[in-house]
């Protein structure tokens, strides 16, 4: 995902766009977490046709899944795949 995103916005900010300066720990942070004007603008970039935002949607897709696969074994997360993931069970809108 940072790769992505560090590749892409390496070659936005050669053509003067800074849209990705200074998102790093946007695209990691739960938008539920974030302050309304700062989903806002995340919301803008997500929405964008950019690499970095289809990176975010696959990641997030991913982890929906994962979380669904492991709460039909009744249990909250994915211990045996790299710890407690917190955010299953969480809702938020897209």
């Amino acid at each position: 995902m940072d790769r992505v995103r560090r590749g892409e916005n390496k070659t936005l900010r050669a053509a003067g766009d800074d849209r990705l300066t200074g998102t790093r720990y946007d695209w990691l942070r739960h938008p539920a977490a974030m302050e309304p004007k700062d989903r806002q603008e995340f919301a803008a970039l997500r929405n964008s046709n950019l690499k970095t935002a289809r990176a975010w949607a696959l990641k997030e897709a991913a982890m929906a899944w994962r979380c669904t696969a492991t709460s039909t074994s009744g249990r909250r997360g994915n211990i045996s795949a790299g710890g407690m993931d917190g955010r299953c069970g969480v809702g938020y809108s897209r």
